[in-house]
């Protein structure tokens, strides 16, 4: 059965909806509002739950069978309603279902058919992936013995380079540790210890599954010095049963959260890796299946900041689970054979599995919300291009000496689908490479040029940084002033223009938070709204004085300018910088009808149009390689800055662990990660939008300069842009 399901008053797709049959077989829709499950071949029906939403139901067929269903749900006009209960209280509730778990959820021996997935991004980038079936036998609800997991299915990769061998994947001790009422004497809520350390508030009645459910809120008492949570229960008035929780970690305790247990942070001290969690929620929902109740659905999202001074990295990982019950077995009652199971305290994606190329055939899962075999194709690409590098290098002690060693290079790169743009090279102040490889438009079949447009992503930093160098010349502003001087009424108004320039702010970076990037990338916004929603969460407390990359930084220097300025960020740019220096084809926005743009692709596909001018400050300008060499002759001759003030932003105030570089006023200074650095001064900063990606490298000294252009996401520009220098530097 596969279908979607909406919201019948907007037509919007409804997410993590409960798709179940009356033997338990089921899963849940994705961000669509999609899903597929596969069941056996009887006819019988399907029930639709959400809470908030009335529930339905469809008649099971062979018919129907692969057929879309297409389902509304109506709102639930019954949502909340007053509490009249005499001598009743949240604390009491709770512990009646405690009490009563025996009783309603599966007491006896029984087999959990599930799937999960768990999906790690790294600034909005997937880094890690892993899928599996499994089965769990639970030894009952209510009895203490550890559940076992037999693995049906898997597959798991990384990117090795962007996780830095970081392992962020599960172990069947995690999967067992979700189901919050198997575990309730151990969980940090409805343990005894939890019921003492939290204040439950009983807030109403609302329509749970077509069922009257109590609403409990709860947060950790006052004045705990220690991490532990606030959220929402469920629990059914009848029988007082516990049927959903929504909780996360509590602002109260957040400062005191650590990551694991004494020993396990005793071993990431001697692996010198450092792991503090910036946030961490839960959703679990429970069904009944055959008169009793069974976990039925998780959803958990992690962020963890990782930092590792030996191995020179220092950043966020975002980490989802989805995980859903897809079957309940009855028959069995008896455990798996020792041979079957995995240890506990084993990473799952640890396992080795035969390949299978029809991977979930005949398996229920839940569908993913974003395109798999292509962010898998893109991580094995990344995984390839260490290898490539090698092969590459050994061609070139071959082309060693040969004129077109730089151009062979990048049709190497080309042929194995790791380039496709447009590159330009300059040895000693002299262009020596204008080519281009691949397609602007593939479907058209244009060729680029030094004269096709690319939007450059984060390579518009550095123009947002010299618009701010004029303004602090003229006097407009100081760097070291607070930013509250200029913006009355901004939420953190002691964040210095310098603190902004070098991400030293602690301001968190609004790209990261998936929520945040769908309204940005959805329709234009005032600058305004943008700053007071997007740009002012809490401050990264320990990021002061420490880089934390923020795009929200250099949005809110984009908006300190234009209220400087009394006009728009796109007019700053054009009469300070592009129309100086004759940069006819750059530009802040996107216009992908216009003659000479190039198409971005994105996992392989055409990506989606957004208002780019949204991120303005940190991104959002589009340009050529011609305007960008125009640009790096207008800084060298001092056009836009003197060279008092270009030394003032090239010199390195905060140090990029995870890029081996020191970051200036919207500049890098490499530190290590070209082979060049420690006899050559290398500049450069990367750019990254959606699917087009830039870089853009220059040597002090020696004027050599890399400008790479890419149009079909991303490339290994680093290991690229280390080979040209290397071989730039062969005098």
């Amino acid at each position: 059965m596969q279908g979607v399901v909406t919201d019948s008053a907007t037509a919007g797709p409804l997410e993590g909806v409960s798709v179940t049959d009356q033997e338990g077989n089921g899963t849940l829709t994705n961000r669509d509002g999609r899903f597929s499950l596969y069941l056996p071949a009887t006819t019988g029906t399907l029930y639709y739950s959400m809470l908030g939403y009335a529930s339905k139901k469809t008649a099971i067929s062979l018919q129907s069978a692969g057929r879309e269903q297409q389902i509304a749900l109506a709102t639930d006009p019954a949502m909340l309603t007053e509490v009249v209960i005499q001598a009743e209280s949240a604390l009491s509730i709770l512990k009646r279902a405690v009490k009563g778990i025996p009783e309603h959820y599966r007491a006896q021996g029984h087999v959990q058919q599930g799937f999960y997935r768990v999906a790690t991004l790294r600034d909005g980038d997937c880094i890690q992936l892993s899928e599996a079936v499994f089965d769990i036998f639970n030894y009952g609800y209510g009895k203490s013995r550890t559940s076992q997991l037999r693995l049906a299915r898997m597959r798991a990769l990384r990117d090795e380079r962007q996780s830095h061998g970081v392992e962020l994947g599960l172990k069947p001790e995690s999967l067992f540790g979700y189901d919050a009422v198997k575990c309730v004497e151990e969980h940090p809520v409805l343990g005894p210890q939890g019921l003492r350390k939290h204040r439950f508030t009983l807030e109403g009645i609302v329509s749970y599954q077509g069922q009257e459910a109590y609403k409990i809120d709860f947060d950790q008492v006052e004045g705990l010095h220690e991490s532990l949570y606030r959220g929402t229960i469920y629990v059914l008035k009848q029988d007082d049963i516990i049927v959903a929780m929504d909780y996360g970690l509590s602002p109260k305790g957040l400062p005191y959260a650590q990551y694991g247990n004494l020993v396990q942070r005793a071993l990431l001290k001697l692996m010198d890796l450092s792991v503090r969690i910036k946030k961490e929620e839960h959703h679990i929902a429970y069904r009944q299946s055959g008169g009793q109740w069974v976990l039925s659905a998780v959803r958990s999202n992690t962020v963890l900041r990782l930092r590792s001074k030996r191995k020179q990295f220092d950043f966020t990982a975002d980490v989802t689970v989805d995980y859903v019950t897809t079957g309940i077995d009855t028959v069995r009652s008896r455990p798996f054979a020792g041979t079957e199971t995995l240890g506990n305290a084993k990473f799952i994606e640890h396992q080795n599995l035969e390949p299978d190329t029809q991977f979930w055939k005949n398996y229920t899962i839940v569908l993913p919300d974003f395109p798999v075999e292509a962010v898998i194709r893109k991580i094995n690409a990344a995984n390839e291009s260490h290898s490539l590098k090698k092969r590459a290098e050994q061609q070139l002690k071959r082309w060693r000496g040969q004129p077109g060693s730089i151009d062979s290079l990048l049709s190497f790169y080309a042929q194995q689908g790791q380039f496709n743009g447009t590159a330009w090279i300059v040895r000693e102040g002299q262009p020596v490479l204008d080519k281009s490889y691949g397609y602007a438009d593939r479907e058209k079949k244009i060729a680029a040029d030094k004269h096709t447009r690319y939007r450059i992503g984060s390579l518009s930093k550095p123009f947002t940084a010299i618009v701010i160098l004029q303004l602090a010349r003229e006097g407009r502003l100081a760097l070291d002033a607070p930013v509250g001087r200029y913006l009355p009424g901004y939420r953190y108004p002691g964040i210095t223009v310098a603190q902004l320039l070098t991400h030293t702010s602690g301001l968190p970076n609004c790209t990261v938070n998936t929520a945040y990037l769908a309204a940005l990338t959805d329709k234009l916004l005032p600058r305004k709204e943008i700053i007071d929603r997007f740009c002012s969460d809490t401050l990264e407390a320990d990021s002061v004085p420490t880089l934390h990359y923020s795009n929200s930084g250099y949005m809110l220097l984009a908006y300190l300018a234009e209220t400087l300025e009394h006009k728009d960020f796109a007019s700053i740019l054009k009469e300070r910088i592009f129309d100086p220096l004759g940069m006819k084809d750059t530009y802040l926005g996107w216009q992908p009808q216009q003659e000479n743009s190039a198409k971005g692709y994105l996992y392989e596909v055409a990506e989606h149009s957004y208002p780019v001018t949204n991120l303005a400050g940190a991104g959002g300008v589009t340009s050529t390689a011609w305007d960008l060499w125009l640009w790096y002759q207008g800084l060298k001759n001092g056009k836009l800055l003197t060279a008092e003030e270009q030394a003032m932003m090239y010199e390195p105030r905060a140090k990029y662990t995870d890029w081996h570089a020191g970051y200036g006023y919207g500049w890098m200074t490499d530190q290590g990660l070209f082979a060049c650095s420690p006899n050559e001064t290398v500049r450069y900063h990367p750019g990254t939008d959606l699917g087009f990606y830039s870089m853009f490298a220059q040597v002090e000294g020696r004027s050599d300069l890399v400008i790479l252009l890419n149009n079909t996401g991303d490339f290994p520009r680093f290991d690229l842009t280390d080979l040209i220098l290397t071989q730039l530097g062969r005098r």
